[in-house]
């Protein structure tokens, strides 16, 4: 059995097939893995087809699940096989997965959003209670030093320091130029009961069955490409 998807199924197709298999973003949607994303960016800006190529690879081997060889075979066996089956056309499995991927990394993006206003939200909340702290906090100690200059004449008062107070008056200063946020709309709340609806991949198993893909093969292709949790007991190479 050959282990080259080019040899297998040709050079474009492989490509494709091949691009399916990163699981880096797919993770950092997730919040699984951070990397530098100003970094990713600049690297890719400009970059060409075979740059992109090795900036995937690169990010996979640092980011990735660290199963993406053994993904990698899992897919080259089931294209193996599915290429050997009357009626089965790659490229439309291929169409398949690559849809079922995009609406899985749009709607992780979306929950990524909202995790990122609701921290937006949070932070811009703390920074008000900190501006309205802050200020009581000045106005205490001005009255403390008030009442004790004037309880003890001629005498210095030690509390609250001097230090303490200049600053709190910095620190209002930053924060009242600190600008408000506008109110974070509340983000759309699914069902309570089960695990979050996930369309995409219900409608990649329905097309993949039209496509006479049997089962035990359209589950591993769905998890080679990272669209169900790697579990490499629930693959056998013998099937």
């Amino acid at each position: 059995m050959t282990r080259d998807l080019k040899a297998l199924i040709g050079p474009e197709l492989a490509d494709r097939f091949a691009s399916l298999l990163y699981s880096w973003v797919i993770r950092g949607l997730r919040g699984e893995v951070h990397f530098p994303r100003g970094k990713l960016v600049r690297r890719a800006k400009g970059a060409t087809e075979n740059e992109i190529a090795n900036i995937n690879f690169d990010y996979e081997r640092q980011y990735g699940d660290q199963h993406y060889g053994d993904r990698r075979l899992m897919l080259t066996d089931v294209l193996q096989k599915l290429r050997e089956t009357p009626r089965i056309d790659l490229d439309e499995v291929c169409d398949i997965l690559e849809l079922a991927k995009f609406w899985m990394s749009f709607d992780l993006l979306n929950r990524y959003n909202r995790g990122l206003n609701r921290s937006l939200d949070s932070f811009d909340k703390s920074v008000r209670q900190l501006r309205k702290a802050g200020a009581r906090a000045r106005q205490l100690g001005a009255d403390l030093i008030d009442y004790y200059e004037s309880a003890n004449p001629g005498t210095p008062c030690q509390y609250p320091q001097p230090a303490l107070l200049a600053a709190l008056d910095a620190l209002l200063h930053v924060l009242e130029a600190h600008p408000d946020l506008p109110p974070v709309p509340a983000p759309h709340r699914g069902s309570k009961v089960g695990r979050p609806s996930e369309p995409w991949l219900q409608s990649a198993r329905r097309a993949l069955v039209h496509e006479h893909v049997r089962e035990d093969l359209r589950e591993t292709l769905l998890m080679a490409v990272c669209l169900t949790p790697y579990r490499r007991d629930e693959y056998r190479e013998d099937k």
